[in-house]
This record gives C-alpha cells, structure tokens and sequence, in this order.
C-alpha cells in the first residue's frame, strides 16, 4: 500500500522539516501544495488519490493538526482521500482516526492509507473507517465520542446525476452530501451537518472546519466563512473564532478569473472557523 522506505526517506527531507515548521509555528501564509513530492511514497491507491479534485494543502493540515493531543479521538466526517489526516498521523498521531466520507471510493483510500502508515510506523493509533451520510453520522460512531473534528465541506456544485469520482456513477447520499445542494438549500444542509458534528463530540471538543467563500461568492447568500460562525453559534458552540489564511500562489482556474477581469480576492483566501462545544 504504502513504499515503507521512501516514506521514512520523506520523514528525513528538508520538505518533512518544512511541514514541522508549519505544525510548530502556524504561519498565516500558505505556498502551493506540492501533493506529489509530499506524498511520493504512495503506492497502489497513488492514482486515485492524486485524482482527488479537492485534498487539503498538506501546509494547512499540519497548522490544524497542532490542536490536536495524543490522547485524542479525531474525526474527519468529509475525509475524501484523507488529506487532512495523513499528514496528521505523521506530525502527530494520536489514539484514535475516524474517517468518513459519502463517496466510497474515497473513504476507501483514505483508510487504506491511514492503517498502512499506522502499521509500518509502529504507532498505536486506532483507524475506524465509514461510508455513512455525514449529518447524522453520530448515530454509527456514537453521541459524545469524539474529542476533535478537523473537515473540510465540498466546495464545488455539482449535480448528482453528473458526479462521477474515478469516472465511476454516484448518485448522492441526502443531506449528508454537500456537493449535490446549491445557494439556500445547500445553507441548510450545512446546518444539518454542523448539527451533527456537535452531536458526536464529548464535551470541551473542539470544531475545526476549513472554508472557501468560492462556494457562495457568486449566490445571494453571505460567505461561506459567515454562514458557518452562525450555524456553530445557532447549535450551541461556544468560543467561535476565526482564522484567515493567505494563498500565495494563483491556480490557472484563478489566472483565468484574473485575466477575464473578476474578482478574485476570495479564491486567494481560506479560512478555518474554530468552536468548542460547552
């Protein structure tokens, strides 16, 4: 599953050190993911994995990892391919990694993955793995189970007649299932999901969610990162804060926006909501 000897040559590498910093130091600037080099020593899911439309920079994964503590259990209800938590695992792993996603496909590699590094690094971290629709994912994992949630929601729109992971037919999964919900109704459904996160974790859990606005850039509704602080609050969280980071580097998606003349001060910005549930 996993190249074990070029994994541990990655562990002894400048670019190893640099995801340190970032989990050490939490820069508010992130450089362009390079998902190829960071992730050389996959094997066998390596081309579903690099498929994925939408991993996690491996730079902000290891700045949400330093919430974490090693005797925590931590879940990524929409984990695609696990890019928030296999750079996770190595910065820090801890007692327990839940993953769950809508598409099987996904889940299926991220957990592959997860339990390769945990076998051949020698950790003691406890992989558990679900294909389950992620509003009311609490009713398989348990109420009150988790200690820390660190996700990311869907920031395409996609219809679910035409989403196709790995070229393979899907067709939706409810509200658990964010890509397939557009302007007020995909408000909603992200309600219904935060709902559920709070619901799964113990009391003083943390809610780390990462946002784009390009979801709601373009629709007759807030930004994202505003819709998400009000629906932590609406739930019960407390202590919600908010996180901005810069991009410093342009994707040709927004090279093109540039050029055609738009706005694309939002697709240069991410930003992470932080709540604690009382």
């Amino acid at each position: 599953m996993i190249d074990v000897e070029a994994l541990k040559r990655f562990l002894a590498t400048e670019l190893f050190e640099r995801l340190v910093e970032f989990y050490t130091y939490s820069p508010t600037t992130l450089p362009r993911p390079d998902f190829k080099s960071v992730y050389s020593w996959l094997r066998e899911v390596e081309e579903e994995f690099f498929q994925h439309p939408a991993k996690m920079s491996p730079w902000l994964a290891a700045i949400l990892w330093r919430s974490v503590e090693a005797d925590d259990t931590v879940l990524d209800p929409m984990c695609g391919v696990g890019g928030t938590v296999i750079p996770g695992l190595l910065l820090n792993p801890p007692r327990k990694v839940v993953l769950n996603d809508i598409v099987p496909e996904y889940v299926e590699v991220a957990r592959k993955v997860c339990e390769s590094v945990v076998k051949e690094l020698g950790f003691n971290t406890r992989v558990e793995a679900y294909t389950a629709n992620a509003a009311t994912l609490y009713e398989r994992v348990g109420r009150r189970s988790v200690d820390i949630i660190i996700t990311s929601p869907p920031y395409g729109a996609m219809r679910a007649s035409t989403y196709h992971p790995y070229r393979k037919e899907y067709r939706g999964g409810g509200w658990g299932d964010l890509a397939t919900f557009n302007n007020g109704h995909y408000s909603v459904a992200w309600l219904q999901l935060i709902a559920g996160f709070y619901l799964t974790l113990d009391q003083g859990g943390k809610c780390l969610i990462n946002i784009k606005n390009t979801r709601t850039h373009k629709q007759k509704l807030p930004p994202l990162s505003e819709i998400t602080a009000r629906h932590m609050e609406y739930v019960g969280f407390q202590r919600i804060s908010r996180e901005e980071f810069l991009l410093t580097y342009e994707s040709p998606y927004v090279r093109g926006r540039r050029v055609r003349g738009e706005s694309i001060d939002h697709l240069l910005r991410e930003y992470v909501i932080r709540g604690v549930k009382p």
